[in-house]
């Protein structure tokens, strides 16, 4: 069962509850996702509304994420309890063979013909990654039944990205409030997929994490990294909990995607993460302050959900990126922070960075 939400109004000395009221239509929250997919949690660019399939479906809203893995998301409206899950797995397994050609023609008849490179480029910083077969499925709903909740935790345990969020509307006189909750922890829901995809028993973990630092030439640095002591994610609320699981103490190896990518270093988290106008570099000066290159360090600097947020680390061993260190099969991953389940990369990885 997802957490129950409550909201109270601070008054003169005092809380009162705000009452919880019934969304007229589940197609308002369809409109509101398309409006603002950030609420969602994921920064995300939207390919479409009610997208046509092959199979005479449509998917009410696809997207990209930042990795460039195809996010599919399906609102419960009035499907019964065994559609709402059927129906989002069938959508899954035509998205998951979708080309990016395919990809790049729906948007941009879509989009009043935009092209995705061009627009994928300017939101992210970062060139569009050919698919690698990921893909997420998030199921939108004011309520879902116990047989649909059951399926989506069976299908998540084994592995398959698969959540459910859940929006509470409140009402406080006129004013109406949204709030929102995940039926499985997103974080955990990562752990499940990573460990699947190393093929190793889901929650197996060697010790350390995996960090991709989403590097693009007009987004991050890892140069920057290297220098001032930090790894970063963010824009999105997604991210910001990716950065957060990182603890002081924590072992990390850091990964550079793209046909040439591979792991360039190894550290040890010195600090937790905090927005990256609140991170101070070893020397005690703001890192903002630094002649950084990354420019999504300084974009919603102050926005809590927005942000890029920073996580301070004591490299042992660092490589240029054009030094990598990889093998055919080595465990990799998109998403921002992840565990090592495979035992095989993380053998390997101790021995090319001196690890004991």
């Amino acid at each position: 069962m997802p957490l129950e939400m409550g909201l109270w109004k601070v008054g003169a000395g005092a809380l009162s509850g705000v009452t919880t009221t019934k969304l007229q239509n589940e197609s308002e929250l369809e409109m509101w996702l398309e409006a603002d997919h950030g609420l969602l949690g994921m920064n995300l660019l939207l390919v479409g509304s009610q997208v046509p399939t092959d199979h005479n479906g449509r998917i009410d809203l696809l997207a990209l994420d930042e990795s460039g893995a195809l996010q599919l998301i399906e609102l419960k409206r009035d499907k019964t309890p065994r559609e709402v899950v059927a129906q989002a797995l069938d959508y899954a397994s035509w998205v998951a063979d979708l080309t990016r050609e395919r990809l790049r023609e729906m948007y941009r008849l879509k989009r009043n013909g935009a092209d995705l490179d061009s627009d994928f480029r300017s939101r992210f910083g970062t060139e569009l990654p050919e698919p690698d077969g990921q893909h997420g499925v998030t199921i939108v709903a004011s309520a879902l039944d116990a047989s649909s909740e059951r399926i989506v935790q069976y299908l998540s345990g084994f592995g398959l990205n698969i959540n459910a969020i859940f929006f509470r509307v409140f009402q406080d006189g006129e004013t109406r409030f949204v709030g929102r909750t995940w039926l499985i922890d997103p974080a955990t829901v990562v752990d499940r997929v990573d460990a699947r995809a190393s093929g190793s028993p889901v929650g197996a973990f060697t010790g350390f994490y995996s960090v991709n630092v989403g590097e693009g030439a007009a987004s991050r640095s890892w140069e920057d990294n290297q220098q001032y002591g930090f790894v970063s994610a963010g824009q999105g609320l997604r991210y910001r909990r990716a950065m957060e699981r990182l603890q002081v103490g924590d072992r990390i190896f850091v990964y550079i995607s793209g046909r040439l990518g591979g792991y360039v270093g190894y550290g040890i988290v010195r600090a937790p993460a905090v927005k990256a106008i609140d991170f101070r570099t070893d020397d005690g000066t703001p890192l903002l302050d630094k002649p950084v290159t990354g420019t999504v360090l300084r974009q919603n600097v102050h926005d809590d959900d927005l942000a890029e947020y920073v996580v301070g680390v004591d490299w042992q061993k660092t490589f240029p990126r054009t030094q990598p260190k990889s093998y055919p099969g080595i465990f990799k991953n998109q998403n921002a922070v992840c565990k090592i389940s495979d035992i095989a990369t993380a053998n390997f990885l101790k021995s090319q960075f001196g690890v004991e």
